[in-house]
């Protein structure tokens, strides 16, 4: 019924339009005349329909947009409020740009950040009613919480799932001597598996709040069963991500006969890989990840500093063995300190960091839908260790992390907890 119902609708606007010019020709009495102003206003009314709907489909994502950036502000000290507010906004309006979007932002006595933006949209049908542009405009505010989230002492490493074998440690997988923390959120039988007893992670802490572990010979003295385990505090410091649409020139298979790649920020949707053993360079940025996974094989060498990667779905990023990484994520900025996130709500999945004797992933990952497994001698170096997890396993991993901030946890900067108000 529906397809016959979609074979019509071309023909009826034939007719249509067809009588219309009929009875505009018309010259008898004011007849024609009456019918050709009542065509304009229905054709008009028909087109405002649609224009008013893709305003309204702008207007709700300036809005999340806005939103997002006066929360972004207020996680920071009152000196950089303003400056957060407008880099993030820069930074995510990018998918509107052919509306011509701004936003204006001011720092209140009471310390809120209000903000405005405006875009515009170019009208279709309407404009035989002389409406050729429909403005857009929206607002909204967020003042920070008295407190800040106790973040001081939280782990570099969070594993939020509940089921058996949150952590699982296969033999040889090392940790180099940190004051970093791991901890574990399950309390099923086992929390977690240490196959030969997990000694080589030299951690301060392995926080397991269930009491039932499994392991091999003599248990890491770092393991506290029954422990008390840090909630996820990165959760609300993640800042939202506007991935709608596509940009088509970005992602695909790069061509294989050049030795450097260069690619640029932006919503990659259709995958990216690459053969033989090319140098790929990111520019600094965001990258938005989406309906398709990216792959490097072996001898690839990633370099990328002051770059972020957001996974808007289940997409993910497979680094075949002996992909040479050195990816950093940026200092200041809307996602400041974030190297790789991911949407909220995702459904769970696997992931796979196979064998790397040299990756540099520097900065906050906070994939929480996530399992992740780093095989075969996975090397890392993070100095600014602050690892969120769905589940994690170690085998013959070899790991030198630094905290993000603070002794051994994963403090973030800013006031911590904002809310909006309008």
């Amino acid at each position: 019924m529906p397809k016959a119902s979609n074979t019509r609708w071309p023909r009826i606007g034939r007719q249509f339009f067809s009588n219309a010019q009929r009875f505009a020709a018309d010259r008898k009495g004011n007849f024609g005349i009456l019918t050709a102003l009542i065509a304009v206003v229905l054709v008009g009314a028909a087109g405002g329909a649609i224009d008013f709907a893709r305003a309204l489909s702008v207007r709700a994502d300036l809005q999340g947009i806005l939103d997002a950036a006066v929360l972004a502000a207020a996680r920071e000290p009152q000196g950089q409020r303003l400056g957060e507010a407008q880099a993030f906004f820069r930074a995510s309006v990018s998918s509107l740009a052919e509306y011509d979007p701004s936003g204006t932002f001011t720092l209140n006595a009471d310390g809120t950040v209000s903000g405005e933006a405006r875009a515009s949209l170019k009208t279709t049908l309407l404009s035989v009613l002389n409406f050729d542009e429909l403005p857009v405009s929206v607002r909204a505010a967020a003042v920070a919480s008295l407190g800040r989230p106790a973040t001081n002492g939280s782990p570099c490493i969070l594993l939020l799932n509940k089921s058996p074998n949150g952590l699982y440690v296969n033999s040889g997988a090392s940790i180099q001597k940190t004051d970093c923390e791991i901890h574990v959120h399950s309390a099923a039988s086992p929390a977690a598996t240490f196959t030969d007893g997990s000694n080589g992670l030299k951690v301060s802490k392995i926080c397991i709040k269930g009491a039932q572990v499994a392991y091999n010979n003599q248990l890491n003295p770092a393991v506290e069963r029954g422990c008390k385990v840090s909630p996820d505090v990165l959760a609300s410091a993640m800042p939202s991500v506007s991935a709608l649409g596509c940009d088509p020139q970005l992602g695909g298979h790069l061509p294989d006969n050049k030795a450097v790649h260069k690619l640029s920020p932006g919503i990659y949707c259709n995958g990216l890989s690459a053969n033989g053993s090319p140098r790929i360079e990111f520019s600094p940025g965001l990258y938005i990840i989406k309906n398709g996974a990216w792959f490097f094989n072996s001898g690839t060498k990633l370099v990328g500093t002051d770059v972020t990667y957001y996974f808007a779905d289940t997409a993910r990023i497979h680094f075949n063995g002996n992909v040479n990484i050195d990816l950093s994520a940026p200092k200041q900025g809307p996602y400041k300190d974030i190297l790789f996130f991911e949407a909220p709500g995702l459904d769970l999945t696997d992931w796979l960091f196979d064998g790397n004797q040299d990756a540099k992933l520097d900065g906050i990952i906070y994939l929480p839908s996530r399992n992740i497994h780093f095989n075969s001698t996975f090397a890392m170096n993070n100095n600014r260790a602050a690892i969120v997890l769905d589940k994690m396993s170690l085998d013959g991993t070899n790991w030198n992390l630094k905290p993000l901030a603070g002794s051994n946890g994963t403090q973030t900067s800013g006031a911590g907890g904002p809310r909006l108000t309008r």
